[in-house]
């Protein structure tokens, strides 16, 4: 059984006024095993939180933009390496981390299964410039 999802609808309508989106799309992210979560820092004071990005939100650009503020921030907290942990048949996001000048450190040959498949992972990584 799948995950089921009830919401108020006054609710539901202000939050596609105040956001952009409603909790019927919203709630397609909790269901998508290739969703991201990432944590919430500017609404995370007194617990952590965190925001998922599901499937309607592939093809914006995001990608990108993540990865260049990860690159960015990077020397800020003494890191000076980036690693990234790519399925081999997703070329998308390949080519997108070899864009951002990554290269490929490894390979987990069938190290996952995954709809029934073994993949394999592709280890990339790239060296940031450090800040001391």
């Amino acid at each position: 059984m799948g995950l089921i999802f009830e919401w108020d609808e006054p609710k539901a309508a202000s939050n596609r006024r105040k956001h952009g989106i409603g909790f019927d799309e919203a709630a397609t992210a909790f269901g998508d095993p290739f969703s991201l979560t990432i944590p919430d820092p500017d609404h995370s004071q007194d617990e952590d939180r965190f925001v998922p990005i599901g499937e309607s939100f592939r093809n914006l650009g995001l990608g990108s933009h993540f990865l260049a503020q990860a690159i960015a921030h990077a020397p800020s907290i003494r890191v000076d390496r980036l690693i990234g942990f790519v399925f081999g048949h997703n070329q998308p996001s390949l080519d997108l981390f070899q864009r951002f000048g990554f290269q490929r450190w490894g390979e987990l040959p069938g190290v996952t299964l995954l709809d029934g498949v073994e993949r394999d992972v592709i280890i990339l990584g790239r060296r940031v410039a450090n800040s001391g």
